[in-house]
């Protein structure tokens, strides 16, 4: 009984976390702690795009230099938001 009872707690904290909408496209976003990524930059700021492949629309994160970055599981990281999207800005 008590497994199940902390199973639907974990459950619970875990489906709230989720629950948060993803920043949309032309949103300028601010990560509370700054990302390493494979080609060995820091970034902690982005601008959410979104591009087309294969006939599905991808969202990527174009950081200051230019570069598109892939962060997965966006809800669960700390971010605020700096700027609200930009009208027109849906590619695709």
């Amino acid at each position: 009984m008590r497994y199940a009872t902390a199973w639907r707690v974990r459950c619970r904290a875990h489906a709230a976390v989720r629950a948060r909408p993803a920043p949309l496209v032309g949103t300028r976003i601010r990560l509370a702690k700054p990302l390493t990524f494979a080609d060995e930059i820091c970034h902690g700021e982005f601008i959410v795009v979104q591009y087309v492949r294969r006939g599905r629309k991808r969202t990527a994160y174009r950081a200051p230099n230019g570069r598109l970055y892939r962060i997965p599981n966006i809800q669960t990281r700390d971010y605020e938001v700096i700027d609200g999207p930009v009208s027109g800005s849906v590619a695709g």
